[in-house]
């Protein structure tokens, strides 16, 4: 399956750091929360399906609940898309805190010979 030029868009990627920090409120006090650190987003071309679709239900299995799909080629999602990569895809990065603006996260990647579909689940954060 090739995946034609004109069918994809630009979406941000931000992978997780690896480490939970505390969170520090605006006085500089520790909250008692913890954080996820992200490294900073990259832009990607990917297709993304609408947000419903039946014919990518088989793919992930009839469990698990998903509201977006995007279609990267194997080239492109080598070692960049993991579960708990978070995504932008209706919105923009700006600058600031990641942890606050992100709009999906990741909740399966099925890997195909020709390409990788990449199941997201819409998340809504402070």
């Amino acid at each position: 399956m090739y995946l034609l030029k004109r069918d994809t868009q630009v979406i941000w990627l931000c992978n997780p750091l690896g480490g939970e920090q505390d969170a520090v409120d605006s006085d500089g006090y520790l909250t008692g929360e913890k954080v996820i650190q992200y490294d900073a987003p990259v832009p990607i071309t990917a297709i993304v399906s609408e947000p419903t679709g039946r014919i990518v239900h088989e793919m992930f299995g009839a469990d698990i609940r998903y509201d977006k799909v995007i279609i990267l080629t194997n080239k492109d999602a080598d070692g960049v898309v993991r579960n708990g990569s978070v995504l932008f895809v209706d919105k923009v990065p700006r600058p600031g805190r990641i942890d606050q603006q992100f709009d999906y996260i990741v909740r399966r990647i099925a890997r195909s010979h020709n390409y990788t579909a990449v199941a997201l689940k819409r998340v809504d954060v402070l």
